[in-house]
């Protein structure tokens, strides 16, 4: 699923920006504003979406997942990015699609996902959040 705020405009480089919702991905969409946009860059901001498991209730029973709450999950998504980023785009002009993929969410998995978006993209950056990790020391 794709939001798509490109008007159909050749993109001259790919910006991957995975972002959930977190202060640390406004960061990095703001970093991303200042020390990488040049114009004809296209941003693709990247969320990844809990895939919905199988309830045990009971001995060897299992409901199946509730396909109307993925839907809500992918529509709240698409809210949460509008609020905290695709404003800022818009304002400064800046032509970008968004991506929900659903899948696991763990760190392994999501990397993979971020990695396979980016070769998939051909993108020529992808700028991840730091989420509250410390500076590199230099000695």
């Amino acid at each position: 699923m794709s939001v798509d705020r490109t008007d159909d405009a050749e993109a001259s480089r790919h910006i991957l920006l995975p972002v959930d919702d977190t202060e640390d991905s406004e960061v990095s969409i703001e970093w991303a504003i200042k020390n990488t946009y040049k114009q004809g860059d296209v941003f693709h901001l990247l969320h990844v979406v809990p895939e919905p498991t199988m309830v045990h209730i009971w001995g060897g029973v299992y409901v199946p997942p509730d396909e109307s709450a993925e839907l809500q999950e992918i529509e709240d998504t698409k809210t949460m990015v509008t609020h905290r980023f695709a404003e800022r785009l818009v304002s400064e002009k800046i032509p970008f699609k968004l991506h929900v993929i659903v899948g696991p969410t763990d760190t392994d998995s999501i990397a993979k996902v971020v990695a396979a978006k980016a070769e998939d993209l051909g993108a020529s950056l992808v700028v991840v959040a730091r989420h509250s990790k410390g500076k590199l020391k230099v000695r």
